[in-house]
């Protein structure tokens, strides 16, 4: 309660005074004795005597103590908030615990020839209710921030907790061209013919659901913790890092669930923060080079500080871990890494047009594979640098070429990977709220070396895979990969009748990037494809949106060839 509040409060302590008016003066209607000099010295009955100041002000201290312990017993105030208001008004706040006494009574008062005037202020009744749904309103407030009475009312420390989580359930169609090949299709793709592994002609339908639970801890006002779990099933190699779909129709087997995100966040500044674990992708970008749900293990530290009122910019360095060799006998211990650098800057105008511009470098470390050597015979030195999950794409070889030529090949990628990324994107917004928006995504392999690669694997090179011209992958360098889009509409569905469409093109050739973090809507994943898709998206509800999009994709150099055409149906509702 402020000092404020609290002359209306005194202003009230004085209300049930009568109106002001001078001492000794008779009230209207009274009439005055005939004679002054004959009056008796007692006051006419009816007239007003005349008031006290030191009585006035006793009544007042009085009035205020009883005010104050009325607040402190309906808990409206603390003990130690009225004590303050007592000592800002200059009585003794020991008083308040005391019993007040009474006011003493008046002495009888002189006839005094000119007795002085006392005036008695007057509060308005509007005054009054004015500061009494002044003080209601802020009880209420305070009531209902701390939650007084509520039933069931929870802890304070639930309020630091976060849940949030999506579902989605997906039809996919895949349809096979009748023109690829009906043997060795993807293993030749691989570097090495063993036998059809995978079907290549047969139309496939299947219905698959992702559930992804998370939960946001507050630590404190600058550290918060978050973790996530997601769907995974049988079905699903355990290497994959690129999908998270649940395979439906396996006569009843439950679901499996594995973490998908764990983290801690710091939040230094308000334009810096450090985030370490499994993380979400930091980078800004299309699912060219990163499949949509790729999560990282590593630490990152971002800067987001605002240019002007119009422009901000982002600048993101990572370090993050892709694989921890072993450290037994006989085996070389190289853990592979990956550190990426972005930066770019985001402009937002008046007219809900927006600009985004992002350059990107990610440095692959140890994750190109090494020759076994021939001596001695079925060693494992380099056994590790073998990818634990392929794709086809990239451009393969057998470190066990030399050691182990009787064995079943052991494939590892032949180029290092040093990948320059550019992500651009305007959306018009002066039809809000839909917007037109075009984006475009460039990457390039700029770590191939075709010199580089024939000294590290030596003979092996006579055995990499031949593309439709004949050509290996040295001898024809297929490194570059690009997408466009167009999308008319939201930018996100989030509403009831939100809507966008959309189309694109994207080229993505052999060893334009790792193949096992693209996204596997295209093609099944991989590298050396092209693709056109389109597709549209509608609000069925609040949080809650229907997207169908068709994407027809074709290899591009490499024999034999392998081309999918697939319908994707998507229900997804967020809480």
């Amino acid at each position: 309660m402020t000092p404020p509040r609290l002359a209306w409060l005194v202003s009230l302590a004085l209300a049930p005074l009568a109106p002001s008016f001078a001492a000794g003066e008779p009230p209207a209607g009274a009439s005055a004795p005939s004679n002054p000099a004959t009056a008796p010295s007692a006051p006419t009955p009816g007239a007003v005597a005349p008031v006290d100041p030191v009585q006035s002000l006793e009544q007042l201290r009085s009035t205020l103590l009883n005010l104050m312990r009325a607040l402190v017993e309906t808990k409206t105030l603390t003990p130690e908030k009225a004590q303050a208001l007592l000592r800002e008004s200059g009585i003794d706040p020991a008083l308040l615990g005391a019993a007040v006494p009474a006011p003493p009574a008046a002495a009888p008062q002189a006839q005094e020839p000119s007795p002085p005037v006392v005036k008695v202020p007057y509060v308005p009744q509007t005054v009054r209710d004015q500061i009494r749904d002044d003080v209601k309103q802020e009880v209420l407030a305070q009531a209902r921030a701390e939650r007084w009475g509520e039933p069931g009312a929870l802890p304070e420390w639930l309020n630091r907790f976060t849940l949030y989580g999506d579902v989605k359930v997906r039809f996919q169609s895949d349809r096979y061209d009748s023109s690829n090949d009906l043997v060795q299709i993807i293993d030749a793709a691989f570097g090495q013919p063993q036998g059809n592994t995978l079907n290549s002609t047969e139309a496939r339908d299947r219905f698959r659901v992702r559930a992804r639970f998370g939960i946001d801890a507050k630590a404190s006002e600058t550290v918060q913790a978050g973790v996530r779990i997601v769907t995974n099933g049988p079905n699903e190699d355990q290497y994959n890092p690129t999908s998270e779909y649940f395979d439906l129709g396996q006569y009843g087997q439950r679901f499996g669930a594995q973490v998908d995100l764990a983290y801690i966040r710091w939040n230094a500044l308000p334009w810096l923060s450090w985030t370490s674990g499994r993380v979400a992708n930091p980078y800004v970008g299309t699912d060219l080079v990163w499949a949509q749900d790729f999560t990282f293990d590593g630490t990152n530290v971002r800067l987001r500080p605002r240019l002007t009122e119009s422009w901000s910019s982002t600048t993101t360095l990572g370090a993050y871990y892709l694989e921890s060799t072993s450290s037994a006998p006989g085996v070389s211990s190289n853990n592979a890494w990956m550190y990426a650098a972005q930066t770019g800057a985001d402009a937002q105008w008046s007219d809900h047009s927006t600009f985004s511009l992002a350059a990107a470098y990610y440095y692959f470390e140890n994750l190109e594979g090494k020759l076994n050597p021939a001596l001695p015979v079925n060693n494992n030195l380099y056994g590790n640098t073998a990818v634990p999950f392929r794709k086809p794409g990239n451009t393969t070889f057998n470190i066990d070429f030399l050691s182990n030529t009787n064995g079943a090949p052991v494939y590892a990628l032949a180029s290092r990977f040093r990948l320059l990324d550019v992500f651009a994107r305007y959306e018009l917004g002066l039809f809000e709220p839909m917007k037109i928006g075009v984006s475009g995504e460039f990457v390039r392999n700029v770590g191939f070396d075709a010199q580089e690669i024939s000294n590290r694997i030596g003979l092996a090179a006579l055995a990499l895979p031949q593309d439709l011209s004949g050509a290996t992958g040295l001898q024809r360098p297929r490194v570059i990969g690009y997408v466009g889009e167009l999308k008319i509409g939201a930018r996100d569905i989030v509403k009831r009748g939100d809507w966008h469409a959309f189309a694109g093109y994207r080229l993505l050739e052999r060893d334009a990037t790792v193949a096992e973090f693209t996204s596997a809507d295209y093609r099944l994943g991989g590298t050396d494809q092209k693709a056109e898709y389109f597709g549209f998206g509608y609000g069925l509800a609040n949080n809650t949106s229907l997207t169908a999009r068709y994407i027809t994709a074709k290899s591009l150099d490499l024999a034999p060839t392998y081309n999918i055409d697939t319908w994707l149906i998507d229900v997804q509702t967020r809480f």
